[in-house]
């Protein structure tokens, strides 16, 4: 049975260039499970990474993170690991992480909403506020009002209107929401 029957039958083994069998613990298996490199390598790449992915903006959004973690994924560093690798490469060099701003601004937000149950107008812009100082300038007002809805609509936050005044329902139509 040549090499092409055996993968063709559902018969998975390696084989090195002659058709022989590898046995379990030869060089395949060390390609099967990728290249490993250490957490030191990863920040040296993530630095590149971030410099090209946020060159413009000096902001990683969710989507240029995910790439990023991606990367140190297929290299065989844990999402902890690479996240945690991820944040400190953004600190040291200036960079502002969009998960790290919300993450903040949430707190804020679950504090404001345990005192009374609800958010009120001036907490909604305190919290507009603190998403402004923490994406550093990165993020407009527009911006900032639009995260800080999606992370009260994400965690079904209650907002205090008035009888005449449907603050929220203007902010949301006004972003665009």
């Amino acid at each position: 049975m040549t090499p092409c029957q055996r993968r063709q039958n559902g018969l998975s083994r390696a084989f090195d260039p002659r058709g022989r069998a590898l046995r379990a613990g030869g060089p395949a298996s060390n390609l099967a499970k990728g290249p490993t490199v250490s957490l030191e390598d990863v920040k040296k790449r993530f630095v590149e990474e971030v410099k090209l992915r946020a060159y413009d903006d000096r902001y990683i959004d969710k989507n240029e993170e995910r790439e990023i973690l991606q990367i140190a994924i297929q290299q065989g560093i844990g999402v902890e690991a690479a996240r945690g690798a991820l944040v400190q490469v953004c600190n040291t060099q200036g960079y502002v992480v969009e998960t790290q701003v919300l993450s903040s601004v949430k707190k804020v937000i679950e504090t404001f909403a345990e005192n009374d149950g609800v958010i009120s107008q001036k907490e909604f812009s305190d919290a507009v506020t603190i998403c402004k100082k923490e994406c550093q300038g990165k993020r407009n007002d527009q911006q900032c009002k639009k995260m800080v809805i999606e992370i009260i609509e994400d965690n079904s936050y209650k907002t205090k209107q008035g009888m005449f005044n449907h603050w929220y329902n203007t902010v949301k139509k006004e972003v665009g929401m």
